[in-house]
């Protein structure tokens, strides 16, 4: 036996090697590209993984290696919520390997939103939704790879809106239920093309969507959120057919 208390100690999550070529470009530090194993913001906004940033502030450089702006601060602040967000991923591809027999391709936002409408509202989405909640959000990630994820979601209606409601209403935090409010937004947001009219009315008109709202709304840091996908349900669903 070890010693009492010994299993109390917290332990470090890390990223199982094999997983990091299957984890998203956005996951990569900006120099290494590598994925981030401790990821730091500067004041610029910008995340890098601790060791390589260290590395070019102690090199004396005092710019930001991305936006090349002078940095008033090299103080690095760690992005806990990004941490996080790349060991679910490091999760979701974690299964993917297991469905696709060990491929080792880098996971496209159609491929994570494909595993989403899979789920259903049965199965556990949340690492997808907040991956691809985050791919969504992000400038590196191209137009056409957020259009392909949206039409994956399409592409399953029913399931795909199940599975972000159940997020919606179980999920283990706060952001995750954000997460799945915004990428709601992002199917009733997209074009035409996209997603079509009866299938934005389709999500409008799901009756347990506005109460789950409603309720997000109470929720502390989700109100921006639910009035920003409220307002989308209410023009696709309502004004969604005319000229």
């Amino acid at each position: 036996m070890g010693q009492p208390g010994a299993e109390q100690r917290p332990r470090r999550r890390r990223l199982p090697e094999p997983l990091e070529v299957r984890l998203p470009p956005l996951f990569r530090c900006p120099i290494s590209l590598e994925v981030m194993r401790s990821p730091v913001s500067l004041c610029t906004g910008v995340t890098y993984d601790r060791s390589s940033i260290q590395r070019w502030l102690d090199s004396g450089h005092r710019t930001c290696p991305a936006t090349r702006l002078p940095l008033p601060s090299t103080h690095l602040v760690p992005n806990l919520a990004l941490r996080r967000l790349i060991v679910s991923a490091a999760a979701a591809a974690a299964a993917a390997e297991d469905d696709d027999g060990g491929g080792r391709s880098d996971p496209s936002a159609a491929e994570i939103a494909s595993r989403i409408a899979a789920a259903g509202e049965g199965g556990d989405s949340e690492a997808a939704v907040r991956v691809l909640a985050l791919m969504l959000g992000s400038d590196r990630v191209g137009k056409g790879d957020k259009e392909s994820a949206i039409a994956a979601l399409v592409a399953d209606l029913d399931r795909s809106v199940s599975a972000l409601l159940a997020v919606v209403r179980n999920g283990r935090g706060i952001g995750s239920r954000i997460d799945a409010v915004r990428v709601l937004e992002s199917i009733l947001a997209s074009p035409a093309r996209v997603c079509g009219e009866e299938s934005r009315a389709a999500i409008a008109e799901r009756e347990e969507l506005f109460p789950e709202l409603v309720r997000m709304m109470g929720r502390e840091g989700g109100a921006e959120a639910a009035i920003g996908c409220m307002a989308r349900r209410r023009r696709r669903g309502r004004g969604g057919h005319g000229r």
